[in-house]
Protein backbone atom coordinates (compact mmCIF):
# COMPACT_ATOMS: atom_id res chain seq x y z
CA UNK A 1 0.00 0.00 0.00
CA UNK A 2 1.31 3.43 -1.16
CA UNK A 3 1.35 6.94 0.51
CA UNK A 4 -1.99 8.23 1.43
CA UNK A 5 -3.21 10.91 -0.83
CA UNK A 6 -3.80 14.02 0.74
CA UNK A 7 -6.08 17.45 0.10
CA UNK A 8 -4.89 20.40 0.23
CA UNK A 9 -7.37 21.07 3.45
CA UNK A 10 -6.05 17.97 5.23
CA UNK A 11 -2.29 19.50 4.08
CA UNK A 12 -3.37 22.52 5.82
CA UNK A 13 -4.70 21.36 9.05
CA UNK A 14 -1.61 19.00 9.23
CA UNK A 15 0.58 22.32 8.82
CA UNK A 16 -1.20 24.07 11.41
CA UNK A 17 -1.23 21.08 13.73
CA UNK A 18 2.77 21.05 13.45
CA UNK A 19 3.31 24.68 14.54
CA UNK A 20 1.22 24.51 17.23
CA UNK A 21 3.16 21.87 18.48
CA UNK A 22 6.53 23.45 17.58
CA UNK A 23 5.49 26.83 19.71
CA UNK A 24 4.83 24.71 22.88
CA UNK A 25 7.37 23.07 22.38
CA UNK A 26 9.69 26.49 22.90
CA UNK A 27 7.73 27.79 24.97
CA UNK A 28 8.02 24.58 27.58
CA UNK A 29 12.09 24.15 26.71
CA UNK A 30 13.04 27.91 26.54
CA UNK A 31 12.38 28.89 30.15
CA UNK A 32 13.75 25.19 31.29
CA UNK A 33 17.05 26.31 29.37
CA UNK A 34 17.28 29.62 30.94
CA UNK A 35 17.10 28.30 34.55
CA UNK A 36 19.59 25.64 33.59
CA UNK A 37 21.97 28.88 32.36
CA UNK A 38 21.20 30.36 35.58
CA UNK A 39 21.79 27.65 37.88
CA UNK A 40 25.44 27.19 36.39
CA UNK A 41 26.18 30.90 36.73
CA UNK A 42 25.24 31.15 39.46
CA UNK A 43 25.98 27.88 41.63
CA UNK A 44 28.79 29.01 44.54
CA UNK A 45 31.57 26.22 43.74
CA UNK A 46 32.20 25.36 47.51
CA UNK A 47 28.80 25.30 48.57
CA UNK A 48 27.28 24.01 45.78
CA UNK A 49 24.23 26.68 46.51
CA UNK A 50 22.50 29.03 44.19
CA UNK A 51 21.16 32.41 45.84
CA UNK A 52 21.31 30.76 49.45
CA UNK A 53 19.49 27.57 47.94
CA UNK A 54 21.51 24.42 48.79
CA UNK A 55 21.91 22.10 46.36
CA UNK A 56 19.65 19.49 48.30
CA UNK A 57 16.81 21.64 47.17
CA UNK A 58 17.23 23.32 43.76
CA UNK A 59 19.22 20.05 42.43
CA UNK A 60 16.11 17.63 42.98
CA UNK A 61 13.65 20.48 41.45
CA UNK A 62 15.95 21.23 38.47
CA UNK A 63 16.18 17.03 37.90
CA UNK A 64 12.33 16.88 37.80
CA UNK A 65 11.67 19.73 35.26
CA UNK A 66 14.52 18.32 32.98
CA UNK A 67 12.05 15.22 33.56
CA UNK A 68 9.13 16.31 32.73
CA UNK A 69 10.41 18.54 30.03
CA UNK A 70 11.70 15.36 28.41
CA UNK A 71 8.06 13.12 29.16
CA UNK A 72 6.67 16.24 27.67
CA UNK A 73 8.61 16.49 24.48
CA UNK A 74 8.56 12.87 23.83
CA UNK A 75 4.22 13.17 23.61
CA UNK A 76 4.09 16.68 22.50
CA UNK A 77 6.91 16.40 19.39
CA UNK A 78 5.02 13.92 16.92
CA UNK A 79 3.92 13.97 13.53
CA UNK A 80 0.34 15.25 13.82
CA UNK A 81 -0.16 12.56 10.34
CA UNK A 82 1.45 9.32 11.45
CA UNK A 83 2.04 10.28 15.45
CA UNK A 84 5.84 9.29 15.28
CA UNK A 85 8.27 10.85 17.30
CA UNK A 86 10.06 14.07 15.22
CA UNK A 87 13.64 13.45 16.81
CA UNK A 88 16.22 15.84 17.82
CA UNK A 89 15.55 18.20 15.00
CA UNK A 90 14.05 22.00 15.56
CA UNK A 91 12.05 22.09 12.92
CA UNK A 92 11.78 19.60 10.28
CA UNK A 93 10.42 19.78 6.82
CA UNK A 94 8.99 16.72 6.76
CA UNK A 95 8.29 13.51 8.72
CA UNK A 96 10.58 10.64 8.69
CA UNK A 97 7.98 8.35 9.14
CA UNK A 98 5.36 9.20 6.44
CA UNK A 99 6.71 11.59 4.23
CA UNK A 100 4.26 14.92 4.94
CA UNK A 101 5.53 18.08 4.64
CA UNK A 102 5.26 19.77 8.02
CA UNK A 103 6.07 23.24 7.28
Amino acid sequence: MGPRIRTDAEKAVIKASFAARRRRQFLVLTPLLGIVIAVAGLADARSQAVLGVPAGVWAPALFAGLGGAAVYTLFNWRCPACNRYLGAQWSPMRCRGCGIPLR
